[in-house]
């Protein structure tokens, strides 16, 4: 809960930090833009280097949140973090005490790699 809580918080507000993630953001808006679901295009170049899944549920997100601002494309990422972050939890608690399991899921959320992506 506090993990959620602090990510929504600085998440949402950062501005685009890497190339990847901008285009991928406005990969999804041409999807959605275009109605064009099957063929992925960053501007006018063909985009076929990852599957279209990613793109389809940030195209769906950024419907219901809006098309303009960034969050709407992060928060797949952001679902998939707390995911990985409760499953990580659960796995713990089944092989060790929930202390451990709390630890490990801790240690991961708060990881530079996690955080800064």
């Amino acid at each position: 809960a506090i993990l959620s809580v602090v990510v929504l918080i600085g998440h949402q507000a950062l501005p685009p930090m890497d190339r990847d993630e901008s285009r991928f953001a406005q990969a999804s808006k041409q999807m959605q833009q275009t109605g064009d679901y099957v063929t992925v295009r960053f501007q006018d170049e063909l985009r076929a280097k990852k599957p279209a899944g990613i793109y389809w549920l940030q195209s769906s997100f950024a419907r219901i949140l809006g098309p303009d601002a960034i969050a709407s494309y992060r928060f797949v990422n952001l679902l998939a973090l707390l995911g990985a972050v409760f499953a990580l939890y659960h796995i713990g608690l089944q092989l060790y005490d929930p202390r451990s399991a709390l630890a490990a899921a801790a240690l991961f959320a708060s990881g530079v790699l996690v955080l800064g992506e």
